[in-house]
Parts: structure tokens; sequence; C-alpha cells
């Protein structure tokens, strides 16, 4: 079974951190023509505008104070269903 998302969670760790596993993601995912979606989940601390800005292409879900739920929703309904 494949996975049907990829998520990498931006919390205490540097943007590099979180680009390179974007970076290796999307790799994957291209070479092996899955139709995974990937996403990149904002928990604390907080960061500036800048740091969670990512190409169009990446669903950004922000949730620098308190975890919600509901900003997952934008993904799991673009997730391919099978």
């Amino acid at each position: 079974m494949k996975s049907q998302l990829f998520i990498v969670v931006f919390g205490a760790v540097a943007r590099n951190w979180v680009e390179h596993r974007l970076n290796e993601a999307f790799k994957l995912i291209l070479s092996n023509h899955l139709p995974t979606q990937i996403g990149v989940y904002v928990a604390p601390p907080r960061k500036s505008r800048k740091e969670v800005k990512f190409p169009p292409f990446f669903e950004v879900m922000v949730n620098m104070e308190q975890f919600d739920p509901l900003t997952l929703d934008g993904l799991l309904q673009k997730a391919p269903v099978e």
C-alpha cells in the first residue's frame, strides 16, 4: 500500500530541515508517479510569515498557537481515495 498523504511537521526545527524533507518527499513521489499529497503542518513555536511561506503545491496548515484539527481538513479532502 502506498501513502496518500505526506505531512512534514514544522515545529522546533530549522526551516532548512523542513525544506530538505519536502524536497526528498517530492523527488520520491515524482520518480514513482505517486498520487500522494504533500503538506506542511506548522506547529509551535511561533515562526515568521516568511518562514511559513512555501511553494503553492504544498498545502500549509498553520497551528502555532494550539492544535486545531480543522486545519488538516483541507489536505485530507485533497487526498486521493482508492
